[in-house]
């Protein structure tokens, strides 16, 4: 998957194409001039529309840097739909899920981990803070997890409000600080130890 391939295979029926276009031009000119540099006329020009049609969408630069990471995290789980197969193992469906995020995700267009830093605006945060977002992986999660209750796959005692949460600061953290050295080997092999031995430990079973 190309970077520039993200958004054109993610549906758009829903969105408004003019502020779509005005967050596509405002991420790559962020990433190539840095958020500081960058100016909304440089954002009206790239997109092809008129300065003042940015205030129809956005109030500020901050606020379409805002929208596109939200944006970018909800594509983005479109993308793990559509990518991720499905998994009778649950743990391992995680693993899955977790190891595409980490992987993928830099590849898309809203990427916005990188030109946010120096800006005061915490991306991370954003995710966390956005009921909608959480909803929407709890719901995309919601089935697989009960089966996986119900066969004993995994603790218990691990919600999935809380398994949600976990998800995503481990990937946000692995996508905030890579590590050179660290293969995709190591960190699967590292997510899998660590991460999924916690969901299969059962608090009820004598060690």
């Amino acid at each position: 998957m190309s970077r520039d391939s993200t958004l054109a295979e993610a549906p758009r029926d829903t969105r408004a194409p003019t502020r779509l276009a005005i967050m596509e031009a405002a991420a790559i000119a962020f990433e190539k001039n840095g958020f500081q540099a960058t100016t909304l006329d440089d954002i009206a020009e790239a997109a092809g529309v008129a300065r003042r049609s940015i205030y129809h969408h956005f109030k500020s630069k901050k606020d379409i840097l805002i929208a596109a990471c939200i944006e970018q995290a909800q594509m983005f789980l479109q993308e793990v739909r559509n990518n991720v197969p499905a998994n009778e193992d649950f743990p391992n469906f995680v693993l899955d899920c977790l190891i595409y995020v980490i992987e993928e995700s830099p590849k898309s267009t809203l990427f916005m981990l990188d030109v946010s830093q120096g800006t005061g605006l915490d991306p991370v945060a954003l995710y966390f803070k956005n009921p909608q977002f959480t909803q929407d992986w709890i719901a995309f999660f919601q089935q697989p997890y009960d089966t996986a209750i119900t066969k004993q796959q995994i603790n218990p005692d691990m919600q999935l409000i809380k398994l949600v949460n976990w998800f995503g600061r481990i990937s946000t953290s692995y996508l905030q600080y890579p590590l050179d050295y660290e293969s995709k080997e190591d960190i699967r092999e590292t997510v899998k130890t660590f991460f999924l031995g916690a969901m299969k430990f059962n608090t009820y079973q004598n060690i």
